[in-house]
């Protein structure tokens, strides 16, 4: 088991299910008095790792961090370039808007990114979790409980506030009434000596696929990190509920069958665009 895998066992205990049922009473037992975000992801062994690290470790392995960074600022200007010619009006502004904007349109485009996809929905979750023919995990987590941990942190990352970086901390109420006092999570993300740290990000824009997904992103300051070790590693980890649901594969035909009785297919998930740019670009 390589280092990439781990094993996450105690800090993201795994609950296997048999059927249906117990599927759904699962779910029911989570989500009592919390939300909870949901992932779901075709094979079991896989821990929390990005599209783009996941790209990395197979087409550049003896690169230095350095050179990583640069080939991930390489491939946002490309996909900002190539896509804009395939975008919509609303999709231009992902491509035209923040990093975190560009990276999350391309990741629903099919970009590598160092994000990763989450959802509201349990069942959104399973879908993804089902889709391929072999034994599937939907990972979940408390969300307040782990942004209540998050809040009191930023400053130690050394992360500052966007009102810092655009030297207009002076004028508080358009601060708020912009939202600039949020973290330029920027400063540190792509600088070969920023913080490991993680976070919630929440789309910007309304976009179809985004919505269909009732979905948010996470993301880390640190390419070669999985982001389930970045969660563990947090002070006061432990207060964050957290873990994996099995499903077996003799399962998913069941589980696929109930989905789509909720209108939940990969037709209701997923929408053309500038998927086939998105696809073409290597690191």
């Amino acid at each position: 088991m390589n280092s990439r895998e781990g094993d996450c066992s105690e800090t993201w205990p795994e609950q296997p299910v048999a059927s249906i049922s117990e599927l759904r009473q699962c779910i029911d037992e989570l989500s009592q008095g919390t939300t909870l975000a949901w992932r779901g992801q075709a094979r079991p062994e896989w821990m929390l790792e990005s599209t783009l690290d996941r790209r990395l470790h197979r087409v550049a392995p003896d690169e230095s961090y350095k050179q990583w960074l640069g080939r991930e600022r390489g491939m946002i200007a490309q996909f900002r370039s190539l896509a804009k010619p395939y975008a919509s009006e609303t999709e231009k502004r992902y491509l035209h808007g923040s990093v975190w904007t560009t990276l999350a349109f391309g990741r629903h485009a099919g970009l590598p990114t160092r994000l990763l996809d989450w959802t509201e929905s349990p069942w959104v979750a399973a879908w993804f979790a089902c889709h391929e023919q072999s034994d599937g995990a939907i990972w979940w987590f408390a969300q307040k409980p782990l942004e209540d941990v998050l809040h009191p942190r930023w400053d130690g990352w050394g992360v500052p506030r966007r009102a810092t970086v655009l030297h207009c901390e002076e004028r508080r109420d358009l601060i708020d009434a912009f939202g600039l006092n949020e973290r330029a999570l920027e400063e540190t993300a792509f600088d070969p000596h920023g913080s490991a740290w993680v976070t919630k990000i929440h789309y910007g824009y309304p976009s179809p696929r985004m919505e269909a997904q009732q979905g948010f992103i996470t993301t880390c300051g640190r390419l070669r990190k999985t982001h389930n070790v970045a969660i563990d590693e947090l002070p006061e980890s432990e207060t964050i509920p957290r873990g994996r649901i099995h499903i077996p594969a003799t399962l998913k035909d069941e589980v696929l069958r109930v989905l789509r009785t909720m209108n939940i297919h990969a037709k209701s998930l997923e929408y053309p665009g500038v998927d086939i740019v998105a696809r073409s670009i290597d690191p």
